[in-house]
C-alpha cells in the first residue's frame, strides 16, 4: 500500500521509484580511504570545522505506520499525527541539507530500512559535486553501527562484536577528521541514575563530563534508546556529543535538568521519551 498521504499544502516528498540521477547510497562503515567519496565527506567536515551532523532514525514512526498499513491493519491503530507530522518535516529538512552539501550529513537507519529512507531522501537534481548520501546501517531498533555479513540477533547477543562495531565506527569517523557530532532525531530516553535502566558508570561518565565541559550544572542523570545509546559509545570514544534542535522537547527537558534553563515541568525525570 502506499505511504501514508502528505498534506498538499507540503512540498512533495518523493517516495515513488524515480531516475535519481546517479544519486546513490554511501555506506560509511565501507567507504574505502582516499576514494573520491572519502574525500568529499573529509572535505566537507574540514569545512565544517570537524562538526558532522547525524540523524538518527529519522523515520522511526513513519516506517511503523508504513508497515502496519502493508499489514493492513492500518484502520485498527490510532496513530500519533504528531510523530507523523515531525518524521515528514524531518525528511524535507534533511534532503535539502544533504543536497546543498553545506553541512555535512551522516544518516543513521536500520539495516533494512536502508533503501526506504533513500527514497525519501533522494532527489530529481542532486548536487553534481556530490551526489551521494552518506548512511551508517543499524542493527533493527538499536543505534549499534552493523556490517556486512552480520545479523541483528548476532549483534544484540554479542557485547563483543557491538564494541567492535563501535570502535571501527569512531575510527571512520576520526579518520575523515570529524571531532564533534549533533544528533537529531525522534527517541532519547532520559532517566535517573538510580533507575534499573541507568548505564553503567564506564559508560556514561565520558558523556557526563562533556556535558560539565559544556556548562552543565547537574549531570546526575543518564540517556537512552538510539540517540542516548550513540551519545555515550562516541563520547565514550572520545567524540565531543550534542543533541540538536531535531531532538526535539527532550533537547529542552535535558537543558533543564542541566540547570542551564528554568524548569517547567520535571515531575518524573525516569524513562522519558
Amino acid at each position: 500500500m502506499s505511504e501514508i498521504p502528505i498534506d498538499p499544502r507540503d512540498e512533495p516528498i518523493e517516495l515513488v521509484e524515480q531516475e535519481s540521477h546517479q544519486q546513490k547510497v554511501v555506506n560509511l562503515l565501507e567507504l574505502t580511504r582516499g576514494s573520491e567519496e572519502w574525500q568529499t565527506l573529509s572535505n566537507m567536515v574540514e569545512k565544517n570545522q570537524g562538526v558532522l551532523a547525524v540523524a538518527m532514525h529519522p523515520f522511526y514512526h513513519l516506517n511503523y505506520v508504513n508497515d502496519v498499513y502493508e499489514a493492513g491493519e492500518g484502520d485498527e491503530y490510532d496513530f500519533n499525527a504528531e510523530r507523523i507530522n515531525r518524521d515528514i518535516f524531518m525528511a524535507r529538512v534533511l534532503k535539502r541539507l544533504i543536497n546543498r552539501k553545506e553541512i555535512p550529513v551522516v544518516v543513521f537507519e536500520e539495516r533494512l530500512e536502508i533503501d526506504r529512507a533513500f527514497k525519501r531522501l533522494k532527489t530529481k537534481n542532486p548536487n553534481p559535486d556530490s551526489p551521494n548520501i552518506f548512511m551508517v546501517p543499524t542493527v533493527y531498533n538499536f543505534s549499534t553501527p552493523i556490517t556486512e555479513g552480520q545479523t541483528d540477533n548476532q549483534m544484540t547477543a554479542d557485547s563483543l562484536k557491538s564494541e567492535q562495531n563501535w570502535d571501527n565506527l569512531a575510527d571512520i569517523l576520526k579518520a575523515l577528521g570529524v571531532n564533534k557530532i549533533i544528533v537529531g532525531g525522534m527517541y532519547l530516553g532520559i532517566a535517573s541514575l538510580s533507575s534499573s535502566s541507568a548505564s553503567g558508570p564506564e559508560l556514561i561518565k565520558p558523556y557526563q563530563e562533556q556535558r560539565k565541559d559544556q556548562g552543565a550544572i547537574n549531570v546526575d542523570y543518564d540517556v537512552g534508546h538510539c540517540i542516548g545509546e550513540l551519545l555515550k559509545q562516541l563520547a565514550k570514544r572520545g567524540i565531543i556529543v550534542e543533541l540538536s534542535n531535531f531532538s526535539y522537547e527532550n533537547r529542552r527537558r535535558i537543558r533543564e535538568i542541566e540547570g542551564t534553563i528554568p524548569p517547567s515541568t520535571l515531575e518524573n525525570v525516569n524513562d522519558s521519551m
